[in-house]
């Protein structure tokens, strides 16, 4: 089944930072609306209740089409190759 694969760039990295802090979170759904409005809500995923209770903010990074399977493909490659903010918006965070 087809639905959004997106992937959400973290304001400020969930962990200590560097190579052990995460700046990305992506993820699939058939409902992106939905979905980002439950992760603004810290619902969803353990990752994004965790950048809510610490008040990590974050935007949407990337979004194509796909099932859950390319989902998972995806995940096995660096989330910057994807971010639109790492890729283009240097400087913007």
């Amino acid at each position: 089944m087809n639905g959004w694969i997106y992937t959400l760039h973290l304001h400020v990295p969930l962990g200590r930072g560097g190579r052990n802090g995460a700046r990305h979170y992506t993820g699939w759904t058939t409902d992106l609306a939905g979905r980002l409005l439950a992760h603004r809500a810290g619902r969803g995923s353990r990752m994004m209740a965790c950048c809510a209770d610490r008040g990590i903010t974050w935007h949407l990074g990337a979004l194509q089409r796909g099932t859950r399977a390319d989902e998972r493909r995806l995940k096995r490659h660096g989330a910057d190759r994807r971010c639109w903010t790492c890729r283009y918006g240097k400087g913007y965070s």
